[in-house]
């Protein structure tokens, strides 16, 4: 039996999936007020054809903030991907994500090493490496620095990677994988994917930042793999390309058959355009599509490299082309 944290999100749905495919009895959390309709969706998508595995899945209530219900979820699991998480850039949710990135993790670790789990395998992020705002190609070897650059996110999932390497101090077998900008079907209308239907709808603006895309699917397979190779006290990048954001969106209206985003915006007008879009926001009663820290990271331009799990593991990633028509097909 292995456990998945995070199972109602995007990235923890498509787990499921590849988790179950390979014939494995599935346990995952759900949150009380978590829905089941973006799991569903993608379910839909991975099983068209054959819905049997979906049988081996068993859906518990619980919360990784909530200890014993934690606890209650892991018992008799021989291995956990932790994949929950909270990823905003919204003022308004930083204690949160403290609390569930963090001190959830923590939570996870620590039950992992009471209940003696097997493996535990934490799906992080390339924003644990924060960013420099220079060029220079990231990889595993990149060290924390302090930046202005990098956002609340980077600095709570780099907290939490400290929390897995200290349970590895104390003994846990984990391995934690670090995706880029993660691409694939899944709710048009949140992190990624919200991006399709924005250009479907006729997105005008684009900035010159840029970074690195990988394919949810390659995330599952190389979670997968390395936990299937037991290997341990190991951090791996996921990243197959690094393009501008403007080729991304280029790649989208290409694939959706509509007009590319033309209007570029240089980082005064971003700064210059903020304060506005905060007044419509709370004219509006609703979240504001651009804050202080998207205006800034979007006109960074971040390498990173995925030599590592190449070189040791021969992992073979998706094309972002293959990626980005993949996804435009099932958005249509």
């Amino acid at each position: 039996m292995v456990l998945v944290t995070g199972g109602t999100g995007f990235l923890g749905s498509w787990l499921i999936c590849h988790l179950l495919e390979s014939g494995q009895q599935v346990r995952a959390i759900k949150r009380q007020t978590s829905s089941l309709k973006e799991f569903e969706f993608i379910a839909n998508i991975f099983f068209k054809e054959n819905k049997e595995a979906l049988s081996r899945l068993e859906w518990v209530g619980g919360d990784i903030l909530d200890i014993p219900s934690l606890e209650e979820a892991m018992a008799g699991c021989e291995k956990v991907y932790h994949a929950a998480a909270v990823v905003s850039f919204n003022k308004r949710d930083h204690q949160m994500m403290r609390l569930t990135n963090v001190e959830g993790t923590a939570n996870v670790a620590n039950l992992c090493l009471e209940l003696r789990v097997q493996q535990l395998c934490y799906i992080s992020s390339v924003a644990a490496f924060g960013r420099t705002g220079n060029d220079t190609p990231i990889d595993e070897k990149t060290s924390w620095e302090n930046s202005r650059f990098n956002s609340e996110y980077s600095k709570t999932k780099h907290q939490a990677e400290l929390e897995v390497w200290r349970a590895i101090e104390e003994g846990l077998n984990a391995v934690i994988l670090n995706p880029s900008i993660i691409n694939g079907p899944g709710d048009w209308h949140k992190g990624t994917c919200r991006m399709y239907h924005n250009i479907k709808k006729g997105l005008p603006f684009y900035t010159h930042g840029g970074g690195g895309y990988v394919d949810v699917r390659d995330v599952c397979r190389a979670a997968i793999m390395l936990m299937d190779k037991q290997v341990s006290g190991e951090q791996f990048l996921l990243s197959s390309q690094n393009v501008l954001y403007k080729d991304f969106f280029d790649k989208i209206a290409a694939g959706l058959q509509v007009k590319a985003p033309s209007i570029y915006v240089a980082p005064w007008l971003s700064r210059i355009g903020l304060p506005l879009e905060v007044l419509r926001s709370k004219l509006m009663k609703s979240d504001p599509i651009v804050t202080k820290e998207l205006a800034t990271t979007a006109h960074i331009v971040s390498r990173y490299s995925s030599a590592k799990i190449i070189e040791q593991h021969g992992f073979q990633f998706t094309l972002l082309d293959e990626s980005v028509r993949y996804t435009c097909y099932w958005y249509s």
